[in-house]
């Protein structure tokens, strides 16, 4: 169908607007539907304009469907009206959309320890590591821990964890996701891992879902 063709249609069916809703990411455009109304706000069927802009919405609008890990996506609608210039009719789209991002926060969290498990720390543990899908501790070479040690060991990543999972980000936009990485490697310290007093500190790191209006 040509341009012509499809205002004769859109003319003939009455409508007076079109809406495009999508979303797209994942380097593909991924759902979108199209609407048609009249001057009483009533839906219209024609799978013949659907057909038209099916194709030339396409050629008219830029999506943006490439993510990067940075960018996720976009979504929204797209507002199709007709021009009220006569003698040059022609299709008017408007694209009013959010792009979706993935930020990073990193905050640095104090985990509180016993006299003993800082002495632990500072004799044996190189640093200490961890995410969403577990943690670790790695020790300073070769390390045989005994039955209390083991003890010690098991405490200090589930006091680390407790505090890691509630630790709220002030300075953070947007929805918190799952994942998240945490280490003592990435402290300002000079002697890893770094400890003042009693108190074990870990750079901790979140994602958090950020929108924002999309470029059109």
């Amino acid at each position: 169908m040509q341009t012509n063709e499809a205002i004769a249609l859109w003319k003939e069916l009455g409508i007076t607007t079109a809406n495009m809703e999508f979303s797209c990411g994942g380097d593909s455009m991924n759902d979108y539907h199209f609407s048609f109304y009249n001057s009483e706000n009533k839906e219209v069927q024609s799978g013949e304009l659907e057909s038209f802009f099916d194709d030339d919405v396409f050629k008219r609008v830029e999506f943006y469907v490439n993510s990067d890990g940075h960018y996720i996506g976009e979504s929204g609608n797209v507002s199709i009206e007709l021009s009220e210039d006569e003698e040059n009719p022609d299709f008017v789209y408007y694209k009013n959309a959010q792009a979706e991002w993935s930020e990073s926060f990193t905050d640095e969290v104090a985990v509180e320890l016993t006299e003993k498990e800082v002495e632990f720390v500072r004799s044996k543990v190189l640093n200490l590591v961890g995410s969403q899908d577990g943690n670790a501790i790695n020790y300073k070479g070769d390390c045989i821990l005994n039955n209390e040690e083991e003890q010690i060991s098991d405490t200090i990543s589930q006091k680390i964890s407790d505090v890691v999972m509630n630790h709220e980000f002030e300075n953070a936009e947007g929805d918190e996701e799952e994942w998240f990485q945490y280490n003592t490697d990435e402290v300002d310290s000079d002697v890893l891992p770094k400890i003042v007093g009693n108190t074990l500190f870990v750079s901790l790191t979140k994602q958090f879902l950020v929108y924002t209006d999309s470029e059109l």
